[in-house]
């Protein structure tokens, strides 16, 4: 029976069960009770069905509202886990190329050359020669050392390191290139930093690849400060790229593996929360001649 007849059958047994109450005919009037009685449990079974079945929905609209809220949490959870992984092996990948950093300044044909600069002034006989020899090698390794520690160092950090390796280096080429270390443009040389490690395999590239190999050899390196940037200028007389390339692949000795640590160095920079930094090379041209090399090395803060 549809609602709206169960409720006018209910008036027309109300108004019986009020006549026989009236006329005082109390068994009329309680059969007319119990029918009475019957579609009211009738309408309060459809009813409570009903709100059973409503109470069924909002639930399930509720576990569906808590599962997918828990699924919310898991996928933060899991991108806050995935990213504080990437962090930790972006991090490690940093520890590893800082260290292939430190073995290119390292590297085991420089300390022989230097070795053999030192064995030289030996058959020389010169003793304070050697011992001036040793003295800035000693020095330059204890600053290597020292950088390897650290993550940034400062302008005038990487200055004092440069100039030892340069005097050095000339020292052991015998005086055939001059080399100048300018950092005038940077207001506070112990205030801006850059990172670690980072300049000198770009120097000796410009020694042994570029201007090593003839007389009156000339090395720049330039620091000048900018708004939001540190600009690191090394400029030689060299032979030029191309030039270096064909005797490097002669004699074995190329610079694509400092390069390439370098390039990730700077790659992985720009994901971290760290100085970032990034490099090119290019051959300094008189007309359309090549007449050196030049590295522009960007660090921004």
């Amino acid at each position: 029976m549809k609602a709206t007849d169960k409720k006018k059958t209910l008036e027309a047994l109300e108004l019986a069960y009020q006549e026989f109450m009236a006329k005082e005919d109390f068994k009329q009037a309680f059969e007319v009770l119990q029918h009475i009685e019957a579609i009211h449990d009738e309408i309060f079974e459809v009813e409570k069905k009903r709100k059973l079945e409503e109470l069924r929905r909002e639930f399930h609209r509720e576990q569906q509202d808590e599962l997918l809220a828990q699924e919310q949490e898991h996928n933060l959870s899991l991108r806050a886990k995935n990213a504080e992984l990437e962090e930790v092996l972006n991090e490690q990948k940093s520890s590893k190329l800082h260290l292939k950093s430190l073995q290119l300044q390292l590297s085991p044909h420089f300390i022989f050359n230097t070795l053999q600069g030192i064995q030289s002034f030996i058959f020389q006989q010169d003793e304070s020669l050697i011992a001036d020899y040793i003295a800035e090698f000693a020095s330059l390794m204890r600053a290597i050392l020292h950088a390897s520690q650290q993550v940034e160092v400062s302008v005038q950090d990487e200055v004092q390191l440069l100039q030892t390796y340069l005097s050095l280096e000339k020292r052991r080429f015998a005086d055939k290139f001059s080399y100048q270390v300018c950092y005038e443009k940077v207001s506070k040389p112990l205030q801006v930093k850059l990172p670690a490690l980072l300049i000198q395999p770009f120097v000796e590239n410009a020694i042994l690849h570029g201007i090593a190999n003839q007389q009156n050899g000339e090395v720049l390196v330039a620091f000048r400060s900018g708004a939001s940037s540190l600009f690191i200028h090394i400029l030689d007389n060299g032979i030029g790229r191309k030039a270096a390339q064909k005797i490097e692949k002669r004699t074995h000795q190329g610079t694509s593996t400092a390069l390439k640590i370098l390039r990730e160095r700077a790659d992985l920079s720009k994901k971290g929360n760290r100085l970032d930094f990034n490099f090119k090379i290019i051959d300094r041209k008189d007309n359309n001649r090549v007449r050196g090399t030049h590295v522009i090395i960007q660090v921004n803060f």
